[in-house]
């Protein structure tokens, strides 16, 4: 049977009737049918596809593969993220350390078809978080794993905390438990507790006459072939000298890390020169490196004062940080996390100071005189919150005792800072003249002056303080010499212009007793001498007819024989009395001897001992009472 043709719409060639395109053209051969395309076009979409796919697999790689993980930027740029916030670790329930088990052979063998630049596997890369026993993580860095289990660490970033942590990514941690590092050690090659927990490249010894590569844990990115000359042993390591600084990352050789480098952490390379058959054996756990660095020493007590003190009152706290420097240092400066510096626990102490200061709680301040803290810090401003706190606890005496003691040998280890202390010196000396003062106290007053004098006999406010003393007692021609012995200063023309008047109102008070009292106050208190014998208490009273005495005066003159036999009647508060009369042979006071003074011998009601100075001692003097500025003057007529 013949088959049935039919022509091609665009070429007319013959084609069979169920064509569906062109056997010469390729042309549909009825309508509706998609055009057919040609072998040229079929290779150009193969080739875009195969570049599509190539770079979509690149990109999911790119976002996926563990050795391009990127520490965040706060730990690319510090030694070790140092924070005091307590962070959750779901922790991998590998067991305690076993201290019997050997850990597994330390790598393999690289076969050299593989010696590229690249390593054999992905590069992991996870996070160390260094715990102290509080629980609290004081460190925490990035670091790769190498052959599954082990990391090289620097010593410097694992100081504080007895538990350590590896993880990856949202996994649970994994315990670090032991490795090789000794006393001294800037870097140590840690393993994970159980076997080997990821897979990553190996480590094989070092070949000092093959360039290596740095592979960077920040960037993931390859550097250009190096050589390194060794500087030095350094624990298990050999140490390179390098002139500047390296990413933190792994060296390769032959697909196998040799080395590594830790950025701003550590200088230098660290580089492998054990082999990858050596059987590994620890030579420390986690506890015994937190042992050898850190316990027992100041910086330990600075961690515990910073954590637990947190929960404490700045009392206690401060008793944390003093107890602190009671201990050495178990740490050189530059391994001394930057939190435990001593020049970032200064301000945290002046910060607590004040804060108790301000509560008036000196005793907690007091106590700093014999504490090691307190010469370490030789802190101007703590110096003299102690002194401060040692007054107000012990007194004037004791704080200026140690001012001029121990606190002088802290002062003079100060540079530029001896005018402040100087000032505050003087200061120490002018209040507690001027307590002495208002005391009355005045030949105390004296006395604190004298000891003054030779820190500052060219001040001129202990001069003018001077001159108030001598007034205070009373002695208006020793203040007037000492007023006009020397110039003041401009801010002092005030002071001594009062001081000028005070003395001037004295002079004219001259042969003049002057009493002060309390002013508005009813009772006027004088001492005056009886019988040129006995100093009396008595108080002034203008109310009062005749001096009066007490029974027990009379018996210690020795005059009860020369009670008069007559009794005078006598008007009291309490109605009318009746007492016997005395003559007393003289009445001093101030100075001034009024002779034969009759007195009332009357005990006055709830005052024992005391006696009036009536108006029969009183009207032998001109009198000037001022009772609301509290001052009397007698003038003898």
């Amino acid at each position: 049977m013949t088959e049935k043709r039919i022509f091609c719409p665009a070429c007319h060639s013959e084609n069979l009737d169920n064509s569906v395109y062109c056997c010469q053209c390729g042309s549909p051969m009825r309508k509706g049918i998609p055009a057919r395309i040609h072998k040229s076009q079929w290779l150009a979409i193969i080739i875009i596809t195969l570049i599509l796919s190539v770079i979509l697999t690149s990109a999911i790689q790119f976002f996926n593969a563990p050795r391009t993980r990127q520490p965040d930027a706060e730990n690319r740029s510090q030694t070790a993220r140092e924070n005091n916030t307590a962070r959750p670790l779901e922790i991998d329930p590998a067991g305690q350390p076993d201290r019997s088990r050997k850990p597994s052979r330390a790598g393999q063998v690289v076969p050299k078809a593989q010696q590229e630049t690249e390593p054999d596997e992905d590069l992991i890369v996870g996070r160390v978080s260094i715990v102290s026993p509080s629980g609290v993580i004081v460190s925490e860095f990035p670091a790769p794993v190498i052959n599954g289990s082990w990391l090289a660490l620097p010593s410097r970033a694992c100081i504080g905390g007895d538990n350590w942590f590896f993880t990856v990514g949202n996994e649970k941690a994994i315990p670090i438990e032991g490795g090789l590092w000794g006393r001294g050690d800037a870097v140590g090659l840690w393993h994970l507790a159980g076997e080997g927990k990821f897979q990553g490249p190996g480590f094989s010894t070092w070949n000092q006459d093959m360039p290596v590569r740095l592979l960077s844990i920040d960037t993931g990115l390859l550097s250009k072939p190096m050589s390194l000359t060794p500087s030095g042993v350094q624990g298990a390591f050999i140490y390179i000298s390098l002139p500047g600084r390296l990413d933190p990352g792994v060296f390769l050789q032959n697909g196998m890390v040799v080395g590594w480098s830790f950025g701003d952490i550590l200088d230098g390379a660290y580089m492998w020169p054990l082999g990858s058959e050596a059987n590994l054996l620890y030579t420390n756990y986690v506890d015994d490196f937190y042992n050898e660095t850190f316990a027992g020493g100041r910086e330990e007590y600075f961690s515990i004062a910073l954590t637990e003190g947190r929960e404490s009152s700045p009392q206690g706290q401060l008793q944390m940080f003093a107890e602190a420097f009671r201990h050495s240092p178990k740490l050189s400066p530059e391994d001394t996390p930057r939190r435990l510096r001593v020049e970032n626990i200064y301000p945290l102490i002046s910060k607590l100071v004040n804060i108790i200061m301000d509560q008036s709680a000196y005793h907690y301040i007091a106590t700093l005189t014999g504490e090691p803290l307190l010469w370490e810090a030789r802190d101007p401003e703590l110096l003299m919150n102690v002194v401060l706190a040692t007054r107000n606890v012990y007194g004037p005496v004791t704080a200026v005792n140690f001012m001029e003691g121990p606190g002088e040998n802290i002062r003079r280890s100060l540079e530029g800072e001896n005018e402040k202390l100087t000032r505050f010196h003087l200061e120490l000396y002018l209040g507690w003249i001027k307590s002495l003062v208002d005391s009355g106290n005045i030949s105390r007053g004296w006395d604190v002056y004298d000891r003054a004098r030779p820190f500052f006999n060219e001040s001129p406010e202990l001069q003018l303080l001077a001159v108030e003393l001598a007034l205070a007692g009373g002695d208006w021609a020793v203040a007037e010499s000492l007023l006009y012995q020397r110039a003041y200063p401009d801010q002092f023309r005030e002071t001594r212009m009062m001081l000028a008047d005070r003395i001037s109102d004295l002079k004219g008070q001259e042969n003049k007793i002057v009493i002060k009292f309390q002013p508005g106050s009813r009772d006027i208190p004088v001492i005056a001498t009886v019988n040129d014998r006995i100093e009396h208490d008595f108080l002034i009273d203008t109310g009062a007819s005749f001096v009066t005495i007490p029974y027990s005066t009379v018996e210690a003159l020795g005059i009860e024989d020369t009670l008069s036999m007559h009794q005078q009647e006598v008007q009291t508060a309490g109605g009318t009395v009746y007492a016997n009369t005395v003559t007393l042979s003289s009445v001093e006071l101030h100075g001034w001897i009024i002779p034969d003074v009759k007195a009332l011998v009357i005990d006055l009601p709830n005052r024992p001992g005391l006696g009036l100075l009536g108006l029969n001692f009183l009207n032998r003097f001109g009198m000037d009472l001022q009772a609301d500025e509290g001052i009397i003057t007698l003038e003898p007529k």
